[in-house]
């Protein structure tokens, strides 16, 4: 009788160690939103701008970007040929210079703000960053709310 109870205490103790596994780390998914400034850093290319309307504008790499640096200068190069002179434009709100950035956060997103060198701020849109080198910075939603006639700028690395 006892060696049965041994029997069966050693049967579920290894049942038991079997079933066990280590958990693995899990890879983040190419999805999710990043809060590491370092992925942000470098030049991104505009590769596509779009509206809630289903206005898609496609963009050739190197005609507009946006290059973020460590101490919070972000350089914008700007030379896309607009078809209008109306507002809000396709390849963003700014245009060809110098800025400093900070971010905010609002209500648990994250909202990119630049100040130009004559000093006035702009918060241009929220901004999701992510793993698979894409960024976007959505110039329809604001800290104030959602703004219908903007773009949502799509960049890649």
């Amino acid at each position: 009788m006892k060696y049965r109870r041994q029997l069966l205490a050693c049967i579920l103790l290894i049942t038991t160690l079997v079933s066990c596994t280590v958990d693995s780390v899990e890879e983040t998914p190419q999805n999710e939103q990043v809060s590491n400034v370092d992925v942000l850093l470098g030049t991104w290319n505009l590769v596509r701008s779009s509206t809630f309307e289903g206005v898609n504008l496609e963009y050739p790499t190197g005609v507009v970007t946006y290059t973020f640096q460590e101490n919070n200068v972000l350089i914008v190069e700007n030379n896309a040929v607009e078809t209008t002179d109306a507002l809000p434009k396709p390849s963003g709100k700014l245009r060809t210079g110098t800025f400093s950035y900070t971010f905010t956060e609002n209500n648990g997103i994250t909202f990119l703000s630049v100040t130009n060198e004559q000093g006035a701020q702009s918060v241009i849109g929220s901004i999701v960053l992510n793993l698979n080198q894409t960024l976007t910075i959505d110039q329809t939603a604001l800290t104030t709310g959602t703004q219908f006639d903007d773009y949502a700028l799509n960049f890649e690395k």
